[in-house]
């Protein structure tokens, strides 16, 4: 991007996870690899289909790497997930990645996949992340009316 600020980027998930952020009751978002993203990345909430919309974004604060009974510990009340549930997603894996996020907010008016396609046709909704770089998906995103006070939730 021009104004030299990171490109904003999209990640997907299930809708309960995106419920739990704006009810509060999620804190972190997990990842089994570390995302190439940096702090103060606008991270857009892509709810999967069936819903299949754009529902809110997180400022990303850090990227933690730590083991799953760290992450259990420090985060367990906060995941929107059990112990083992935990344990299954990280699948063995000796760590997994605890994105945090210095504020979460709502989008009041969630942006339809079907809309997201008639800006940028050939967009997927990402398995993992994808970048927003510019326009027109980015200026589509950019112009979503946002809830006037960030969801309450406990910031890690």
């Amino acid at each position: 991007m021009s104004d030299g600020k990171a490109p904003d980027a999209i990640i997907s998930l299930e809708k309960r996870f995106i419920d739990a952020f704006v009810a509060g009751e999620k804190c972190v978002e997990l990842r089994r690899r570390r995302p190439d993203l940096t702090s103060g990345t606008r991270i857009w909430f892509y709810s999967k289909v069936p819903e299949g919309k754009v529902r809110a974004y997180g400022i990303l604060k850090s990227i933690l790497e730590l083991s799953a009974a760290a992450i259990w510990e420090r985060f367990g009340n906060c995941l929107a997930i059990s112990e083992s549930e935990l344990t299954e997603y990280l699948g063995g894996r000796d760590v997994g990645y605890v994105l945090q996020f210095s504020e979460v907010r709502e989008v009041s008016e969630p942006v339809h996949l079907y809309d997201i396609r008639k800006v940028q046709p050939n967009f997927q909704p990402p398995q993992f992340f994808v970048y927003v770089r510019s326009d027109p998906l980015g200026s589509l995103l950019e112009a979503l009316p946002i809830e006037s006070a960030p969801a309450s939730h406990p910031l890690s």
